[in-house]
């Protein structure tokens, strides 16, 4: 009996699941189509950011600044090996010739040789480096002692000093290069500088390895003086020099010309950037397969998608009206062109370099212009990636769409459990009633067979 009710259980359960099969489609239906919906959350969130990459490249050909791409420079020396330089957006363009006789030294003074660096010298006192204290006494009076106080010394910016110990010497270097940056070193009490042979009798250096120097060197013939080998800027205006080696007799040129090749890459990087977003829209809009049993891409036939591919190949493609005729009026007139899926590549780059060296006022305005090619990307492109635009307000209408499908969803499920409970009680109750009457014609089976016999 036992295992015919277990039976029976099951049986219930079966039963249940057949018949609540039907009401569940609904909800089947309601998470399809939350699922569509955020597939085509992620589709707007992703081509919102291929848009914004689109326009922020759009708007670096469109700026207008003095620190515009179109105003960078582009540094080319002879020998970078003995002068290399960059260039800001206010350096001039020109070449310059530059000739290099001397390097930027720093100070570099030494005491004797010891004995070796750890036995006390038996001396004591104070003496200063560039204005700075240094105690010596009988804790810190060995060689390694004395260039540990100067090191653990903090001097005023500009004016350390690094010193080291080579052969049982003590070394004492200018962090900074120039004769600005000459050592000034006294002892205040004591004579410990020196008893270690740093200073001589006359309180001058006794042992002076390298003279402070500034760099010396000529642009065009004018002689500079620089107390820095790198990071100067007040040779050329706009440029900074670094100094790596004396010319000899033979001076080099520098040239400063417009940077056309990060133009350029900057002009692909807007190609690049539309082809991206071109791309994406192709395969999200695509229809494949026969009339019927095609596939279509979730934003097939969107007129959203139709209205942005048409805008922004308008917008790259059309001339830029009100220019100089001795430039380009087009991306076609510099090479730029379009496939048959309206990618966009340079076809002659040819073209495209010879309008940036011969022509490059003309590209900036072709780009730069109230009409032109960057400006009218990046507004058009506003409407699509601001924080109220189209991407966003798709978004918000779409999560506005999941919560309200959510609810739906809780309210289906909560009527389909109590559906489930009363189908379930009521099976369990003729269930039951089966069994009992099941029980009653055993019985009675059983009773008339016996009185039968």
């Amino acid at each position: 009996m036992v295992s015919q009710v277990g039976a029976g259980a099951s049986s219930v359960d079966l039963l249940v699941q057949q018949l609540m099969a039907p009401s569940k489609k609904p909800l089947d239906q309601m998470n399809n189509d939350k699922n569509d919906l955020k597939q085509r959350a992620a589709i707007f969130s992703d081509l919102k950011g291929y848009l914004s990459a689109l326009q922020d490249v759009a708007a670096d050909l469109a700026d207008t600044s003095a620190d515009s791409v179109f105003a960078t420079r582009s540094v080319t020396s002879a020998d970078a090996a003995t002068v290399a330089a960059s260039a800001d957006s206010t350096a001039d363009i020109a070449t310059y010739t530059i000739e290099v006789t001397n390097l930027a030294k720093a100070h570099r003074i030494a005491s004797t040789r010891q004995a070796d660096k750890t036995t006390s010298l038996g001396v004591t006192g104070t003496f200063q480096i560039n204005g700075k204290d240094v105690v010596i006494d009988g804790t810190n009076n060995s060689l390694s002692g004395i260039r540990d106080a100067i090191n653990n010394t903090t001097y005023d910016s500009g004016e350390e000093v690094i010193a080291t110990i080579v052969d049982n010497t003590l070394v004492i270097r200018a962090a900074e290069t120039g004769v600005a940056k000459t050592i000034t070193a006294v002892d205040t009490s004591g004579t410990v500088l020196r008893d270690i042979g740093v200073l001589d009798a006359q309180a001058g250096f006794a042992r002076e390895l390298q003279v402070a120097e500034d760099a010396l060197f000529t642009i065009d013939g004018l002689s500079v003086t620089s107390g820095v080998n790198t990071g100067i800027t007040a040779a050329i205006d706009g440029v900074t020099l670094e100094l790596k080696a004396e010319t000899g007799a033979t001076p080099l040129t520098l040239a400063i010309k417009h940077d056309t090749a990060t133009i350029s890459s900057r002009i692909n990087g807007l190609l690049s950037k539309f082809n991206v977003v071109m791309q994406y829209l192709q395969a999200k809009t695509a229809v494949s397969g026969s009339e019927k049993t095609s596939t279509r891409g979730p934003l097939a036939g969107e007129t959203l998608v139709i209205a942005l591919k048409t805008g922004l190949v308008d917008r790259l493609a059309r001339k830029v009206t009100g220019l100089s005729a001795s430039g380009p009026a087009s991306l076609a007139e510099m090479g730029i062109a379009f496939d048959a899926s309206l990618a966009a590549q340079v076809e002659d780059s040819t073209k495209l370099s010879d309008a940036l060296a011969d022509n490059l006022d003309e590209v900036q305005a072709l780009f730069t212009a109230g009409n032109g090619i960057g400006k009218r990307i990046e507004d058009f492109l506003d409407s699509y990636t601001a924080s109220s635009g189209v991407m966003e307000n798709n978004i918000e209408g779409i999560t506005a769409q999941q919560k309200n499908i959510d609810v739906k969803i809780k309210a289906t499920k909560d009527r389909l459990a109590l559906q489930e409970v009363t189908l379930r009680n009521q099976l369990s109750t003729m269930q039951q009633t089966l069994i009992a009457i099941q029980q009653q014609q055993q019985f009675f089976n059983s009773f008339f067979g016996s009185v039968s016999q």
